[in-house]
């Protein structure tokens, strides 16, 4: 049979007007137990219940209704509900905490505080401190942004018991620190929830990360107990972009782990790397023998950097007797650090010296020129590059290393020094000023009371005896050299002077079986001082030289001239010494300058090791003019200009190179390949499809020459 809810209203109605309370209620019950959602005959029952001094069936009843209303969003009447529980029973603490929760959701937080303060009470007075504890920190966390309340709470909380509690709300606090990217004020509350619960981990890695996101190390190192500590933290660091921290890091490892290698090394190397080659040395050095090669060179490259000569030269040692580098590589690691000042002069000398041992002699030069960069007037590095010339045989740049010795002779003080070597310049060009210059300077040094009249004199001297030896100037009676108008002083150097030149002119070549020896046509005279010489000339034999000339054989052939490897012309049967040495010279000019176009060549090479481009394509470009070299100097030129991105100059290079016989077929498919490649980025692709045909029809097949025919033939078509 269907329940008649109707009915049964009226029958509970009826039952209550007869002052029968007990049996209404049984009605309204048996209502509201059918029609649970019957809020009306709740509420109805409750005030019953009330009636009947049932109170707590009332505040149940009455709290099932407010709990509905609150949850449909009928905040006030669900406030309404709750407070007629308390009117009944003052200290129903689910009643007081509801109130509360509704109060803040409405933003009434006076009210909210009223009511969890009487939480607080309730509790307290039922035994209930970790409850009590709770509800006033409620009572201090109502305004998100009061963080001194806050605090003040949690340790309330802590103080009574309750450290869960506190810590949680400590760590909340930290997150809204955190969250406003003040990372410093949350650390220092984490510090105090760890306080509170000093073995709670999570807590510690909260204070780490916010120590990191804050770049704040001093909070980390509270975390680190041991080296191994250390180096994972560091590892860490690294990881999210702070090298800085990760340094400190591994301060900290050495610190804690003073006999650790790798943590020094660690040390070095990040230290290395963010360009403090000072702290990189410091620990370095503290390492003592290091025998990896990459350590090592880390050291000394730090003790370049940081200007310790002794200490780089040690290294430097270290590495080349060990074979852990080579003297290449060590010059490209010098080359790294330039401009070097005088005190790194010891590592340079070493490597100098190591080079000129295995006779690599342009790079042991180019290292000497690199240092002279940074100190152009340190006389032991010009002197050394100047022996190092002679012994290669690079006439032009030695004269050049001559002068910038004399001029650093000169700025030292070193008057004597400096003569010797500008009278050397002088004797090879009377007529240059520069020089001449050079030994005036020389001469005031050294006390000369007339130094223009004695380098007017001394040069005059060697431009006389220049004469007597050229072919355009010779005559049958030598002429009468310039008289000196120097003081006796000057004289004697003067003679030693011109004496030295004579020889050395004398000397340049050494005779083969048939060559001229012009000593013993001209006759020898030494004078003894200038003032000597005009008599010895006035008095000399008059010397048909046809004559003698037409009396000499012709020399056998083959014949192997100076120490250079020159040769005389074969048959020298002149009618005139003009044509003898014009014929020689000529010959010594050509191999003189392929010997030179070679020596450009080598130092170009390693000029472009060493990362020089810009020297190393002037190099190259005084190579390429020697035939012989023009394949190998044009086409490594080309490449070298096309990689830092000038094509159109590659190309011009690249055809030029190509013009030349190349050393093997291969390396000449190799450049029409690479200048097809060149045309073809320049959009020319007319040209660049003919140097591939050509290249197809020599080569067939090569590399990926089909494809790109058929494409430029496609291109070409369509244009």
């Amino acid at each position: 049979m269907a329940f008649d809810r109707e009915d049964a209203l009226k029958k509970a109605e009826k039952l209550l007007r007869l002052g029968r309370l007990d049996a209404a209620i049984v009605e309204y019950q048996r209502i509201v137990d059918e029609v649970p959602n019957d809020w009306k005959t709740l509420n109805a029952l409750g005030d019953l219940y009330l009636r009947a001094n049932q109170t707590p069936r009332a505040v149940s009843l009455f709290e099932r209704i407010a709990q509905h209303l609150a949850a449909e969003g009928f905040d006030a009447r669900a406030q309404a509900f709750y407070k007629r529980i308390l009117k009944v029973a003052p200290d129903n603490q689910r009643a007081l905490e509801a109130l509360a929760d509704l109060a803040i959701r409405q933003g009434i937080l006076v009210e909210a505080r009223g009511h969890l303060v009487a939480l607080s009470q309730a509790r307290q007075a039922q035994g209930d401190a970790r409850g009590a504890a709770e509800a006033l920190l409620r009572v201090n966390t109502l305004d998100p942004t009061d963080f001194s309340s806050r605090r003040e709470a949690a340790r309330t909380a802590a103080q009574s018991g309750n450290t869960d509690l506190a810590a949680r709300e400590l760590v909340a606090i930290a997150a809204d620190f955190a969250a406003d990217q003040k990372h410093a004020e949350a650390i220092d509350v984490l510090q105090e929830a760890i306080a509170i619960l000093p073995d709670d981990e999570a807590l510690k890695e909260r204070v780490i990360e916010n120590a990191i996101s804050a770049r704040l190390f001093d909070p980390l190192r509270a975390s680190l107990k041991n080296g191994a500590d250390c180096l994972t933290l560091s590892d860490r660091l690294l990881g999210v972009g702070w090298p800085e921290g990760a340094s400190l890091a591994l301060d900290e490892a050495v610190r804690l782990s003073p006999d650790s290698s790798e943590g020094r090394t660690r040390a070095a190397r990040l230290r290395y790397e963010q360009g403090d080659y000072a702290g990189a040395w410091d620990h370095l050095s503290a390492i003592g023998q290091i025998e990896d090669p990459e350590v090592q060179r880390l050291a000394f490259v730090s003790a370049l950097r940081t200007g310790r000569g002794d200490d780089a030269v040690e290294r430097l040692r270290r590495l080349l007797d060990h074979e852990q580098v080579n003297e290449e590589d060590a010059g490209a690691l010098i080359a790294a650090n330039r401009p070097l000042d005088a005190a790194l002069w010891a590592p340079v000398e070493l490597l100098v010296d190591r080079l000129a041992q295995r006779r690599n002699l342009a790079t042991a030069v180019a290292q000497l020129r690199g240092f002279l960069d940074g100190c152009p007037s340190h006389v032991p590095a010009l002197t050394k590059r100047v022996e190092l010339l002679v012994d290669e045989g690079s006439e032009h740049e030695l004269i050049d290393a001559q002068a910038q010795l004399a001029e650093a002779y000169l700025q030292a003080g070193s008057g004597a020094e400096a003569r010797i070597i500008a009278e050397d310049l002088v004797s090879r060009s009377p007529g240059d000023d520069s020089r001449r210059d050079l030994l005036r300077r020389a001469l005031i040094l050294v006390g000369e009371p007339d130094p223009e009249n004695a380098v007017t004199a001394f040069a005059g001297q060697i431009a006389a005896l220049s004469t007597s030896l050229d072919d355009d100037g010779f005559t049958e009676q030598p002429p009468k050299p310039v008289e000196s108008v120097a003081s006796p002083v000057w004289e004697a150097p003067a003679a030693q002077a011109v004496k030295k030149a004579d020889v050395e002119a004398r000397g340049l070549f050494e005779l083969g079986p048939g060559a001229i020896d012009l000593s013993s046509i001209l006759g020898e005279s030494e004078p003894s001082a200038p003032s000597e010489r005009g008599n010895l000339d006035a008095e000399a034999p008059e010397i048909d030289l046809t004559e003698v000339l037409r009396e000499l054989k012709p020399p056998p052939a083959n014949v192997t001239g100076a120490k250079k490897g020159l040769k005389m012309p074969d048959q020298p049967e002149r009618s005139n010494l003009d044509e003898v040495f014009r014929d020689f010279r000529d010959e010594v000019s050509r191999q003189t300058a392929a010997d030179e176009a070679e020596q450009h060549y080598k130092v170009a090479l390693t000029y472009r090791e060493m990362g020089m481009l810009d020297d190393a394509v002037r190099e190259l470009e005084l190579a390429a003019r020697a035939p012989r070299l023009r394949f190998e100097a044009a086409s490594q030129l080309a490449r070298l200009i096309r990689d830092r991105g000038d094509v159109p100059s590659a190309i011009d290079w690249f055809e030029r190179a190509a013009e030349a016989p190349a050393p093997t077929p291969e390396a000449g498919r190799a450049l029409l390949y690479e200048l097809g490649q060149a045309l073809e980025s320049c959009g020319e692709v007319a040209r660049a499809l003919a140097v591939y045909l050509e290249l197809q029809a020599d080569a067939g097949e090569y590399a990926d020459l089909k494809p790109r025919i058929e494409r430029l033939s496609r291109v070409q078509t369509e244009s």
